[in-house]
């Protein structure tokens, strides 16, 4: 990602977290040249998930919204690889500002539905300042 070096430069801490186990954490990171610096966390139990009250379950991977998500990215070159993790568990980005003030929030609602990077990267910015 391009935005790698801005965001250190601004003193931005990322962290993910999947569902998933900690292979696949590493293909993660592999994948998406996450930096050394930055965690990529498993919680297998989903116990963020739920306390951030991401939606989880059939409904949010069998409709028409998450077949539309799937050809835009098959278009844009994108192909499904390998499930890692809980397939039914919806993610969502948080932006936490200094004293913990959420900035930014988006619950993906259903497979495919993930925020545009540069909003992400933009709050993070912003939130430091």
């Amino acid at each position: 990602m391009p935005a790698w070096p801005a965001l250190d430069a601004a003193g931005v801490r990322l962290a993910f977290i999947g569902s998933g186990s900690p292979f696949f954490a590493q293909g993660f990171r592999e994948g998406f040249a996450v930096p050394a610096a930055v965690p990529v966390l498993v919680d297998d139990a989903r116990v963020s998930y739920a306390a951030l009250g991401f939606a989880r379950g059939v409904g949010s991977v069998l409709r028409p919204s998450v077949l539309a998500a799937g050809l835009r990215a098959a278009a844009a070159g994108h192909r499904q690889s390998r499930t890692a993790g809980d397939p039914l568990q919806q993610g969502g980005v948080r932006v936490v500002a200094p004293g913990g003030r959420v900035v930014y929030a988006q619950d993906s609602a259903f497979a495919g539905d993930h925020p545009p990077v540069d909003a992400v990267v933009a709050a993070a910015l912003a939130a430091a300042g």
